[in-house]
């Protein structure tokens, strides 16, 4: 390089996504500057053939360049990644009077046009209760023997769900509860576990959803057990909104011969709510674990086994854990889904916004580009959850450019984020 003059230099660049490779003289942006500039042919679609003097290359790819000192051979390199720019289209519901409700967006923003009118679009209705899962009441019972039979009240209500908990010791291994009925209409196992050790069992049971009695009725449920029952304790729990097609997520267990008993219940919705199933050996003191709710626990008149039910609302992964003194012991746990939103109240459940008049000119999206997109929603009544189970879809025309599902809600702003 010379000292009085303005220099070129030569650089090669590699796309790392796709092979090609091109070579480029840049220029010093003036006399010792140091600094060296180019203008580069660039495409996403042509210039694929290396060193054909343009650079093929996309949205999101990775670039490398080298540089070599043509005297000493030094070599210097760095990498960049191709990121495509952001646009924010902001459109406003339209106050052009049409439609009522009116659905039109336009890119008119009310507050700087100094639009004093107002325009509502149509309410959405969520039916189910606020759309959480929630626990009514519970009936607990105990025995010695071999069947357990108890009173216990379900039925009617909103979406109802009735689940039976069972903790059990028996002389013979492997001997898990063989049936549950309530008013004579047989329930489904939906996991059983035994403890570390053998002998004892946590056992969750359900009413088919629809097997529901319509009205609230007043039976017995009956827990029969088979080998040598040394003591049995169930508790038959009521919940509403529940999902009546899918009622549970998957359920989990574990054991183990001594500390703290626990299973963690993964994929939690924040509307849903888990519960869960404890059996220990013997007649023992047993605490819930922090943000678990109490909902029974006992022990059998012989002290043979001791059981308990708690239940917890949360998102993500939720551990149920439980605390005092415990040998062998066994847990199951499961979450309850909400029932989804429904029309059946008469209110209306989709929608649709279209931008009126349509743009000037076409909106380029780049291929591999992220959408995102903000909403304002006012919620008129019950609240609106965190991860509300809301999805939408970006159509032009008939043609769908992107489904979001799993927004997020921010209640102090009323944004609603994709």
């Amino acid at each position: 390089m010379t000292v009085q003059s303005i220099d070129t230099i030569e650089i090669t660049i590699f796309n790392d996504t796709n092979s090609d490779r091109e070579t480029f003289q840049l220029i010093e942006t003036g006399v010792n500057s140091g600094i060296f500039r180019a203008c580069i042919n660039g495409s996403t679609s042509s210039g694929l053939a290396q060193q054909d003097g343009t650079l093929n290359a996309s949205a999101s790819d990775n670039l490398s360049a080298i540089y070599t000192d043509p005297i000493f051979g030094d070599q210097c390199n760095d990498t960049a990644v191709i990121t495509p720019p952001t646009f924010t289209k902001q459109l406003y519901l339209s106050t052009d009077g049409t439609g009522s409700p009116d659905q039109d967006l336009d890119r008119i923003d009310p507050a700087a046009s100094g639009d004093g009118t107002t325009a509502t679009s149509e309410t959405l209705e969520m039916v189910g209760g606020n759309g959480t899962v929630v626990f009514d009441n519970s009936t607990e019972a105990s025995s010695t023997g071999g069947s357990l039979s108890f009173s216990h009240t379900f039925g009617g209500g909103d979406n109802p769900l009735l689940v039976v908990g069972v903790a059990h010791r028996n002389g013979n291994n492997g001997s898990e509860v063989s049936s549950i009925t309530f008013d004579g209409t047989s329930l489904t196992q939906l996991i059983a576990v035994e403890e570390t050790g053998h002998k004892g069992y946590s056992e969750i049971w359900y009413l088919p959803p629809g097997s529901n009695p319509g009205a609230a009725t007043t039976a017995n449920v009956v827990i029969t057990i088979g080998g040598s029952p040394e003591g049995m304790y169930g508790v038959a729990a009521n919940f509403s909104n529940a999902n009546q097609t899918t009622p549970f997520g998957t359920p989990v267990s574990n054991s183990g011969q001594s500390g703290s008993p626990s299973t963690s219940v993964s994929s939690v919705g924040d509307i849903d709510m888990v519960f869960d199933m404890l059996e220990v050996e013997n007649n023992v003191g047993i605490s819930v674990g922090g943000g678990q709710t109490l909902i029974q626990t006992g022990s059998d008149s012989g002290g043979k086994v001791t059981g308990g039910m708690s239940s917890e609302t949360g998102i993500g992964s939720i551990t149920m854990s439980w605390s005092g003194t415990t040998p062998k012991w066994a847990i199951t746990a499961v979450a309850i889904k909400p029932a989804p939103a429904s029309g059946g109240g008469g209110g209306t459940v989709t929608t649709t916004f279209t931008q009126t008049p349509v743009m000037c000119s076409n909106l380029e999206m780049p291929i591999g580009g992220a959408i995102n997109i903000n909403t304002y929603v006012n919620v008129l009544t019950g609240t609106m959850p965190a991860n509300p189970d809301i999805s939408a879809v970006l159509k032009s025309g008939t043609t769908i450019i992107d489904s979001l599902i799993n927004p997020t809600y921010t209640s102090g702003t009323g944004i609603l984020s994709w």
